[in-house]
């Protein structure tokens, strides 16, 4: 009697073992035996109907039916949703980037051998090591050309932080003497504009300062570029000129007056119409560099500027600043530049009496 006694309380104890472990969310494969044994002897208990039976695998407790939090640091849409995601890489920092500048010239037509572009970049005084170079060629097709301008990328590659080559090709581009007539200005601008946008975006990484030259600039400062940088201004623009009587090039570099505004109303010009500078028939009441700098200004505000030499904040592009391809309050290309940089609140300004000459 007494050995019939103890097994009983033994059988009684373990079942209630067995219960608390159920219950608990413990031992969860032997819970699965139970309830799977208590099914197949068609017991219908609470028990049996509180725990689900679809998905037993993953049953452990009633909270795992409730909605999870999202965790932010998983790639929940990765195939393994459990694999906590990796900080980001940071490449450069900003301290490598500070001072960093990024030159871009966009170029077409034949290359002779040497060009005066290679002498220029390697006389500037700024840090080498800062300076990286992005060319984009357009409808270069002749084994000449092409040989001098890969034969110059390679002397830049070796000499500067980089120098990288692109290639895009325009049906409608217009090159040669005849380029500066005033009824292809509309075509050749729009062009300029796409060419440019091309280059900056395909080139442009994280340089604090992007500098846009002319590959047929003929003579520019050797520290052009710490002159302008040193402006501390979202774009400056020096003094383009040409000739022995150092004319005025650029004239896309301009002040509008009063005056300008006042011949605009008048003559009922919508912001839509092509307003053309340094023409006959040009508006009256533009300011250029010419005059600017008969004033003595050494820097002062400007409502466009042109391309030979230009200095832009890289973060003003990164932001989404660029060469407006149409019209834009009457200019188009550099100039629409000033005019989309005024629209995201940015002013341009000129520096008169630094010199580059073309």
């Amino acid at each position: 009697m007494k050995n019939a006694s103890l097994i009983i309380l033994i059988l009684l104890a373990g079942n209630f073992l067995l219960l608390f472990y159920i219950f608990s969310g413990k031992f969860n494969t032997l819970g699965i035996y139970v309830r799977r044994s208590w099914t197949n002897q068609g017991l219908d208990t609470s028990i049996s109907r509180g725990l689900a039976t679809h998905d037993e695998t993953h049953v452990h407790n009633l909270t795992l039916l409730l909605p999870k939090p999202v965790d932010f640091q998983r790639n929940v849409n990765d195939s393994e949703p459990h694999r906590v995601r990796l900080p980001p890489k940071v490449t450069e920092s900003p301290e490598e980037q500070e001072g960093s500048v990024l030159i871009l010239t966009p170029v077409a037509g034949r290359i002779r051998a040497s060009p005066r572009y290679l002498t220029l970049l390697k006389s500037l005084t700024y840090p080498r090591s800062k300076i990286s170079i992005a060319i984009l060629m357009s409808n270069i097709h002749d084994n000449e050309s092409l040989q001098n301008l890969h034969a110059m990328m390679t002397e830049l590659n070796s000499k500067f932080r980089s120098a990288r080559l692109f290639r895009k090709d325009y049906e409608n581009i217009v090159v040669g003497h005849d380029r500066h007539s005033e009824w292809l200005q509309l075509q050749r601008r729009k062009v300029l504009a796409q060419s440019r946008n091309q280059l900056l975006l395909r080139a442009l990484g994280a340089e604090e300062w992007v500098l846009w030259l002319d590959f047929d600039l003929l003579a520019i400062p050797q520290n052009i570029t710490e002159t302008l940088i040193a402006a501390d201004k979202p774009i400056v623009a020096p003094h383009c000129v040409y000739g022995p009587q150092n004319d005025t090039y650029d004239l896309n570099s301009y002040q509008e007056t009063k005056d300008y505004h006042q011949w605009k109303k008048e003559r009922k010009k919508t912001d839509e119409e092509l307003l053309l500078a340094g023409y006959a028939d040009s508006p009256p009441g533009r300011l250029y560099m010419r005059d600017l700098r008969k004033k003595g200004v050494k820097i002062i505000e400007l409502d466009a500027v042109g391309g030979t030499c230009l200095l832009v904040k890289g973060d003003l592009h990164r932001d989404g600043l660029i060469f407006p391809p149409y019209v834009m309050e009457n200019k188009l290309e550099t100039e629409g530049l000033v005019a989309m940089a005024k629209k995201m609140g940015y002013q341009a300004w000129g520096m008169p009496q630094v010199i580059v000459r073309h």
